[in-house]
């Protein structure tokens, strides 16, 4: 079982941040309590181009934490990465930050 760490298109991780900004839903207790900050997350893209496997690798509130998964959940099909035109699983960090205003 090869898991890439390989760089991969950043054309498709400035697709996905853009994608990621339109499906977020700022939960309002969050909004209300003016909590804020960077969600870390990271999970897997699998040799189908499915993600896989999200965790929290630095959470910010339950909250937000709760809708970064639930945005993942719904996330679209990537592109699977290659080694020697053979498509492998590939981990992949984001950071995803939640900004008031």
């Amino acid at each position: 079982e090869v898991v890439s760490i390989i760089n991969f298109d950043e054309s498709q991780l400035e697709q996905f941040r853009t994608w990621i900004s339109h499906q977020l839903v700022y939960p309002e207790k969050c909004k209300q309590d003016r909590i804020s900050g960077t969600v870390v997350v990271d999970f897997t893209i699998n040799e189908k181009g499915l993600l896989i496997d999200p965790k929290i690798k630095q959470g910010v509130h339950p909250l937000l934490d709760k809708e970064v998964f639930r945005v993942l959940e719904e996330s679209p099909k990537w592109q699977p990465f290659g080694i020697m035109e053979q498509a492998v699983k590939s981990r992949i960090t984001v950071p995803i930050t939640f900004g008031l205003l």
